[in-house]
């Protein structure tokens, strides 16, 4: 009874939602060669969007052919300066203007940075949050409390 309720909520809250976790949970049990081989596969088709789609990118790697994970050691490293000097051109063009999330750093280290990210991304994240939950026997639908605390730094 407890699944149909589950499997209900999962389905009104978002169809995404539903097939993210779903996904989640059957790719837990797989190898580490079958893994690997999925994120290879996503990994280089997202390699590829942002060649078509992220001018940053799209220049970038203009002339660098990616084509496994090993290749990536070829990018240059994305540092906070470059996000700051760049955020626009970070931006997919092919995406809408409100599937793009603001955010930003808490600026622990002297200046916070802002950036966005996929609202897709966050279904999935919220996904992993929910399976690693379960890890601890609690069930979808139960009452949970959350503590969170953050560091509060003197000058």
């Amino acid at each position: 009874m407890n699944n149909i309720i589950n499997k209900l909520l999962l389905k009104i809250i978002s169809g995404n939602y539903s097939k993210a976790i779903t996904r989640l949970n059957e790719n837990q049990f797989l190898t580490l060669k079958e893994i690997r081989t999925i994120q290879n596969k996503k990994l280089i088709k997202l390699i590829h969007h942002c060649q078509q789609n992220v001018p940053y990118y799209s220049k970038l790697l203009n002339n660098c052919e990616i084509t496994y994970s090993e290749d990536l050691q070829k990018l240059p490293f994305l540092t906070k300066d470059k996000i700051r000097n760049n955020i626009k051109s970070l931006k997919a063009t092919n995406l809408p203007a409100k599937r793009f999330k603001p955010n930003s750093t808490s600026g622990s280290t002297g200046q916070a940075m802002k950036f966005y990210f996929d609202r897709k991304t966050d279904v999935v994240r919220h996904a992993c949050a929910v399976r690693c939950d379960s890890w601890t026997g609690w069930k979808f639908g139960e009452l949970i409390i959350i503590l969170w605390n953050g560091i509060n730094v003197a000058n």
